[in-house]
């Protein structure tokens, strides 16, 4: 996850915005699909994002800084969150 999030900030122009949408943790569907390695919390991207607590406590990771425009359950479902972050 790290490597690819530091990828596609070199990616991105700056103020670039990515979608992302992954399994939420405890859901059917992190756990069904042999491709899901993991499953996410609300806060899970909040460690790259320098503003928030868990970004701040995690900085000694060297992550690329994004920030977390928005975050939510994706509408009629309750196994997948989407968020949004901006380069």
């Amino acid at each position: 996850l790290f490597g690819v999030l530091n990828r596609l900030w070199e990616l991105l122009l700056t103020g670039g915005l990515l979608k992302v949408q992954v399994p939420q943790w405890g859901s059917a569907n992190a756990v069904i699909a042999p491709t899901h390695w993991r499953g996410f919390h609300l806060q899970s991207f909040d460690i790259f994002d320098p503003t928030t607590r868990l970004g701040r406590i995690n900085s000694f990771y060297g992550l690329r800084p994004w920030t977390v425009v928005s975050r939510q359950v994706v509408p009629r479902s309750d196994v997948n969150l989407q968020f949004e972050l901006r380069k």
